[in-house]
């Protein structure tokens, strides 16, 4: 039997039986019942051709004259459930007397398939294994996966394990000791703020905790009332927000580069609270937000999918060219999200008590800060403090301005410092959680204490140092997989540009950020791609490295690497944009894999072959056990080639199986941050002890709950361009007009927005 995706679950000697065996599928009646018991044994690594995929299986046995004991004892381990998910075409299995098979739905070939439990009788125990891997596909292969059975009644705490033991599979790639905070900050352009005192500190947390139930309980109508005062607040400080991060930064605020802080600043603000206080007068009026029946839909693999953008006329207009679905974990069915069950859970809570949370700013993109504060307020029933990053400090003023309300009622301060400040509010007493976006090490220096034997033993005890929840959105080496195809020269050059602004914006400086450039091995293209993405390249100019140790990295990452291509010519205290190329998929000691360099560098790997069946088997193990961090991951893929039903089914897996917590096709995962209605975060199978890129979520103004990660799609070659492209001649106007947009939307402001977009 195979045991990939399923939990063992421990049963007692009265539930074994029949019953529980008919779970599976199985036609056995009561007496036979008790001559079968399932044995989980790891038979190692079972390697298709090349090495391109590994993973360890379980087999079942079936024995003749066990005692009643032994069997009472190892019968209470039961797999439950009717599908497996697995990435194995097909197994063989001999006994001493006859050979069976278990068979996948595609005619024992296709990988990724869903293979139905079948348990099938033998007179002596199994006496080996082989895997079936077929040299080519069948001619006909089925449309969509089939999907599981609905659950028996009752079974749905059974179901939730069942998701969380899905998640235990290994991560490979652990980040490396550099940091992304590591250094001095470079070229300061803004007074340095003084740190806030331990004795305001202290009472500043105190007059939080003394409101947090008052808020906690506040009626849905005054915050709405609150978040329309932070809507226009953050209105008011809009143009002096993006003036102060551009001149922070070294981009004119003149220029058409300047576009990039009114768009990751005050614009997706503005729209975080105009989207979430529409949510909450939805739950004011009928309990939860808004989702229409058609919005919601079974996905393949019988999991549910809730599409979120566009949401509606507006989204339409100004996003129609994309779609943004949010998937749920296994387990978790229509119904449920239909009635509401898995939204707006705080909002359900009879007399909520409300506690304070710590918000550990981020440095390097404005709008975290606010946005954070806003899921912990509405979302999660919080008051706040935010501790500024010393890199963007320079905020804290404007952003006290904006929500001023908020602090006046003492519902959130706004506190300034370094380390020290940081620990200091982390391990309060009155804190009741933390939330840090920002660097792993940190993360982990918080929660498990500084690096040593006494961190690795806390970490085997899984005895943190921090008592309290925490959350976070962390670092993440960014992966962009090419699938092979029939692409034109014109598909070829956008999809550079593509590239090329998922580098180059905010100069690198983003967590989803391009960084690893995955091709098929042997592409005949790959030249030709590289050489248009170098010229986009070659037109931007290169940008300030304003953020901390981004030159100790750029040069760890560079050096011992036989092709670097730098990129432009760079002034003092700049970085080129830089293609390290032709890595080794093999080479377990590569640290492009596994250092986020936060920085101005794209890495390049070539995996599997020119098959696209063949890349994507190689790419989703890659990706997910070699690459570092479990935030976004992103395809380039021909619609052509996704036409075909045998990739269209194992592209439907490959984005099933990927651990990113945003998975885009033909797009920057960077949208699913601007967005806002989509979650925002790392893969939920992150722990405390190996948190990859960090667990929970943010923005969500939908209030969905029980999420496995957002799948976006758009256009391969679109039209007009995308707001980061690098070439984008009109992009500030574009992000001044979004910010008009969004904080009073009228259709009378929407032919000035696609004029803008259109001069792009």
């Amino acid at each position: 039997m195979l045991d990939l995706g399923f939990q063992v679950v421990e049963e007692g000697e009265d539930e074994v039986g029949g019953d529980v065996l008919a779970e599976l599928g199985c036609e056995v009646g009561p007496d036979e019942a008790e001559e079968l018991f399932a044995v989980r044994r790891e038979l190692g690594s079972i390697r298709r051709a090349k090495g391109l995929l590994e993973d360890s299986f379980a087999c079942a046995f079936i024995r003749e004259g066990k005692s009643k004991d032994a069997f009472q004892r190892l019968s209470r381990k039961v797999v439950r459930g009717k599908v497996i998910q697995t990435q194995v075409p097909a197994f063989e299995i001999t006994t001493d007397t006859q050979p069976f098979t278990l068979s996948s739905c595609f005619a024992d070939c296709q990988l990724w398939a869903s293979v139905r439990v079948q348990l099938v009788w033998a007179p002596t125990r199994v006496r080996h294994l082989r895997t079936l891997f077929p040299r080519r596909l069948p001619r006909r292969l089925p449309r969509r996966l089939p999907r599981p059975a609905p659950a028996p009644a009752g079974a749905a705490s059974a179901i939730g394990v069942f998701g969380r033991e899905r998640y235990e599979w290994p991560m490979v790639a652990i980040a490396q000791e550099l940091g992304p905070s590591v250094g001095p900050l470079v070229g300061r352009s803004f007074e340095a703020h003084a740190a806030t005192a331990e004795t305001e500190l202290d009472a500043t947390v105190e007059r939080l905790a003394s409101k947090a139930k008052e808020f906690a309980r506040l009626p849905v109508g005054s915050k709405i009332r609150l978040l329309e005062e932070a809507l226009a607040g953050t209105r008011a400080i809009a143009t002096e927000w993006v003036k102060a991060a551009c001149q922070a930064k070294g981009i004119s605020f003149d220029a058409p580069v300047s576009g990039e802080e009114w768009i990751a600043g005050p614009a997706v603000t503005l729209r975080n609270i105009r989207l979430l206080a529409r949510s909450l007068g939805d739950v004011h009026t009928r309990g939860v937000p808004k989702l229409a029946g058609d919005r919601i839909r079974d996905l393949e693999h019988g999991a549910v999918g809730v599409r979120v953008t566009p949401y509606d006329a507006f989204d339409s207009a100004l996003y129609g060219g994309l779609s943004a679905e949010t998937w749920l974990q296994p387990g978790i069915r229509r119904e449920e999200v239909m009635v509401g069950s898995r939204q707006a859970s705080f909002y359900r809570k009879r007399d909520p008590e409300g506690r304070v949370c710590l918000i550990l700013g981020a440095g390097n993109v404005s709008s975290i800060p606010p946005m954070d504060i806003l899921y912990k307020m509405f979302v999660d029933g919080c008051v706040c403090v935010l501790k500024m990053n010393p890199v963007n400090e320079y905020l804290g003023p404007l952003f006290e301005r904006a929500f001023r309300g908020w602090i006046d009622k003492g519902y959130l301060a706004i506190v300034y410092g370094g380390a020290e400040v940081g620990s200091h509010l982390c391990y309060h007493p009155s804190v009741g959680e933390v939330h840090i976006t920002g660097s792993d090490k940190t993360h982990d220096l918080i929660v498990w204490g500084p690096p040593g034997p006494e961190r690795e033993d806390r970490k085997r005890r899984k005895d943190p140092v921090l008592k309290k929840p925490i959350t976070s959105e962390l670092g993440n080496v960014s992966p962009v997989m090419v699938v092979p195809g029939p692409y034109t020269d014109d598909e070829l050059s956008s999809m550079a540009e593509n590239a090329a602004g998922m580098i180059t914006n905010n100069g690198s400086f983003n967590c989803n950020a391009a960084k690893l450039l995955v091709l098929p091995k042997g592409w005949a293209l790959r030249e030709a791609f590289l050489q248009k993405l170098t010229k986009v390249l070659s037109g931007v100019s290169p940008r300030k490295a304003y953020y901390p140790g981004a030159f100790q990295r750029y040069e760890a990452l560079t050096k011992g690497h036989a092709d670097v291509r730098k990129i432009g010519a760079p002034t003092e205290g700049q970085l080129p944009w830089t293609l390290v190329l032709g890595l080794d998929a093999n080479d377990a000691a590569e640290s492009n894999f596994f250092t986020e360099p936060f920085c101005a560098i794209l890495s390049e790997v070539a995996i599997g072959s020119t098959d696209p069946l063949e890349f994507l088997q190689a790419a989703v193990p890659f990706a997910n056990d070699r690459v570092w961090g479990t935030l976004n991951a992103m395809f380039f893929l021909h619609p052509k080639v996704e036409a075909s039903p045998a990739v269209k089914t194992s592209f439907d897996a490959a984005l099933r199986d990927l651990r990113y917590g945003t998975v885009s096709v033909n797009a920057w995962p960077g949208i699913g941050y601007a967005l806002v209605n989509t979650p925002w975060g790392g893969h939920p199978s992150a722990t405390l002890e190996n948190v990859q890129s960090g667990i929970g979520w943010v923005h969500n103004t939908l209030l969905i709950e029980g999420i496995e990660k957002c799948v976006i799609r758009g256009p391969l070659k679109s039209t007009p361009k995308m707001a980061y492209y690098p070439t984008h001649k009109t992009l500030h106007h574009l992000g001044r007009k979004l910010v008009d947009f969004e904080g009073s939307p009228s259709w009378l402001k929407v032919p000035g927005l696609a004029i803008a977009a259109l001069g792009g």
